[in-house]
């Protein structure tokens, strides 16, 4: 009973060292919706959990908060990001390739362009767990006898491990599988055939990071599945990525 009785009594001690900042002079909020929950900073510095928003009247904006109370008064905070939160990812690529064998297709140059997004596995997940990434893109592989093109659609994993503190420098890492729906024209014989295939892909490099931006250099490596005729491409892939979180 008396550690019950304590606990009490340092809850009320805790609300009344609070009250100047919940009663405070006035509201720093954005437009809130009712009903939503929201992170809370106090001017004291502390931070208020799923604060359930209520209503806005003269000025005074009214919350739930869970273990506190209901409908109180809160004028003097601002709402912060909260850190639980899964975090997502989309890029843009353009990569030049060139073929590594099969010399008897013909084929030279290889381009190809990517979009990728990627999403944690769970929030605040660490570097050394990949993210879940899908990826659509557009390859045409060109020769004096062929060309072979078509859109292709993968999945796979992918890695950002940050190279120091600040988190500006990363070693990107990808691996996808999937499939590719090319059409491949014979020059010599000026015929096109339409070809579904397996496919997969992995880069390799280095991604800088400025803000919601990172820029990437990396290598990339293409493997197109044929019964006569797989084929290998490797070559190098710019990318441009949105965070959806500011480091």
């Amino acid at each position: 009973m008396a550690a019950l009785a304590n606990r009490r009594f340092a809850l009320v001690f805790v609300l009344w060292l609070a009250l100047p900042a919940i009663q405070g002079p006035r509201a720093e909020s954005p437009a809130l919706v009712a009903g939503m929950p929201y992170d809370l900073e106090l001017d004291n510095g502390s931070i208020l959990r799923g604060a359930v928003f209520r209503e806005r009247l003269k000025e005074s904006d009214y919350f739930d908060v869970a273990g506190i109370g209901e409908h109180l008064q809160i004028r003097n905070y601002r709402v912060v990001q909260s850190q639980q939160r899964r975090t997502w990812q989309a890029t843009a690529g353009l990569g030049a390739l060139r073929t590594l064998d099969q010399p008897s297709l013909g084929f030279g140059v290889a381009l190809q362009f990517e979009i990728q997004g990627a999403v944690s596995l769970w929030a605040a997940a660490p570097p050394a767990v990949p993210q879940m990434a899908a990826r659509a893109g557009f390859s045409r592989l060109s020769g004096d006898r062929a060309i072979l093109s078509g859109p292709e659609i993968s999945a796979g994993l992918l890695w950002l491990i940050p190279l120091e503190r600040q988190r500006r420098h990363y070693f990107r890492v990808s691996a996808f599988a999937g499939s590719g729906f090319y059409e491949l024209l014979n020059r010599n014989i000026d015929t096109t055939y339409a070809q579904t295939t397996f496919l997969s892909s992995a880069q390799l490099g280095y991604l800088y990071r400025a803000g919601t931006w990172g820029y990437a250099l990396h290598y990339t490596h293409t493997y197109f599945y044929d019964t006569n005729y797989p084929l290998h491409a490797g070559g190098v892939a710019f990318t441009v990525t949105y965070f959806s979180e500011e480091k």
